[in-house]
């Protein structure tokens, strides 16, 4: 089918004296070109194909307030936008972060290396973006599945530490080193370390001289699943923009520069997903614990703990609190995060599901006597679910499945629970 439209070709602007502009998401295409932003406002949609994108630039407000809709395909190799087709799955899943976004009054972010950062949530901009964009005035990008907020005045403040395995999509490269940043009032204005990293994210920032360059733009997190933690070792640097590596699964995505919310715009700019990050919406948490390389569940979250053993909690578990929750138990080498992807399909504001650590492994103590059914049960009751007691399995569970770290005998095949166990690893309570 042939849909009637026309190409708006601009030429390229001049690189300017000064640090090399990489990954800003603010394209400069359209500066000056008056003629070409009256064309596109009369659009209804604009396919932007800018080599930086439109996402942050000044004229983009403006198109998008004419009704337009802008759909941003990232400069990328072909190869990453096939593996990264838009899902429809993906929209749901961007519209419940962003809701709890909108619903908080603070984020705060930490992690094993040090970072502790709070962001004051109320009255700041959040928006998700899902893979594509099907509402008049709306922009989105492909790849896509991530969740930003946008700080305005004074939201920002505490301590980033970037460990070694973040990621720098402006230099396209993973931190070798740690790098210290403290943020004050938005601004970042203090930036140690002892490796290149470091000086690299210092000298960069300070070329443009321009305070905005070290603002806060957005925070947020990655939520597509489909995303690969190695993917910028696959490429070429000329090859691709780093949006993959933003909506990766289980970062937190801090990012530096252009924020066209709080009517700040500048060249300077850094996009950072860290790992193994924590965080929490008004002392909720909403991300897991990741290691690097890993991808992460894209629900909200709730760490459970009881009698020592923790559990993460997708859905809503004080919501029809008779209904059975479905119970995710990891064999050897996992943890609560092995269901990340069951999480993301299943868990419903009517249907919690629960994955635990077993008892020796991730966040649990080690098992007691009592074995692994009287373990799981006071989490249940803490989620307000039935539990009926021990019952006997149709088939016998695997021992080696079944057995803790600390390899107690009490949790062999003969303990049993109230639920029906698939080959999967899913346990349904009854």
């Amino acid at each position: 089918m042939q849909l009637p439209h026309q190409t708006v070709t601009v030429p390229g602007k001049p690189q300017r004296q000064g640090p090399i502009i990489r990954s800003t998401g603010a394209s400069t295409a359209l500066t000056g070109e008056d003629a070409a932003i009256r064309e596109l406002c009369e659009s209804d949609l604009v396919i932007d194909l800018t080599v930086e994108g439109l996402m942050h630039a000044p004229e983009t407000a403006g198109i998008l307030q004419s009704g337009a809709r802008i759909m941003t395909i990232s400069n990328e190799h072909p190869e990453i936008l096939s593996r990264l087709r838009p899902d429809p799955a993906m929209k749901d899943v961007v519209r419940g972060a962003v809701a709890a976004c909108r619903a908080a009054t603070t984020m705060t972010v930490t992690s094993p290396a040090g970072t502790e950062l709070s962001v004051t949530m109320t009255e700041i901009p959040t928006v998700g973006v899902w893979g594509w964009t099907d509402r008049p005035g709306t922009l989105a990008h492909w790849p896509g599945g991530l969740v930003v907020s946008f700080p305005r005045q004074a939201s920002c403040n505490g301590t980033i530490v970037f460990a070694p395995g973040d990621i720098n999509l402006t230099f396209k490269r993973y931190f070798e080193s740690e790098v210290r940043c403290v943020v004050r009032d938005d601004f970042i204005t203090e930036i140690s370390g002892d490796g290149s990293d470091a000086q690299l994210m210092k000298r960069y920032l300070e070329g443009f001289d321009d305070p905005l360059a070290f603002a806060t733009s957005h925070v947020g997190w990655g939520l597509n699943p489909a995303a690969r933690y190695e993917a910028l070792t696959m490429y070429d640097k000329a090859d691709l923009n780093g949006t993959e590596l933003r909506a990766l699964a289980g970062n937190f995505l801090y990012s530096t520069g252009a924020n066209e919310f709080a009517a700040r715009f500048t060249e300077g700019h850094f996009d950072l997903p860290m790992m193994g990050c924590t965080i929490s919406l008004d002392d909720m948490a909403c991300r897991p614990r990741r290691r690097a390389g890993m991808t992460g569940p894209t629900t909200a979250m709730e760490r459970l703990t009881a009698a020592g053993t923790s559990f993460l909690a997708g859905g809503d578990p004080d919501s029809n609190a008779g209904a059975p929750a479905l119970v995710c138990l990891h064999g050897i080498g996992g943890d609560a995060t092995s269901f990340r992807a069951q999480i993301d399909g299943l868990a419903t504001p009517d249907q919690p599901v629960l994955s635990w650590d077993m008892p020796g492994y991730g966040e649990s103590a080690p098992l007691g006597g009592d074995g692994f059914c009287i373990a799981v049960r006071p989490a249940l009751r803490r989620a307000g679910r039935a539990w009926h007691g021990p019952r006997r399995y149709r088939r016998p569970v695997d021992r080696r499945h079944d057995r803790a770290g600390d390899g107690d005998p009490s949790s062999g095949p003969r303990c049993r629970a109230g639920a029906d166990r698939h080959r999967s690893g899913f346990w349904r309570t009854r």
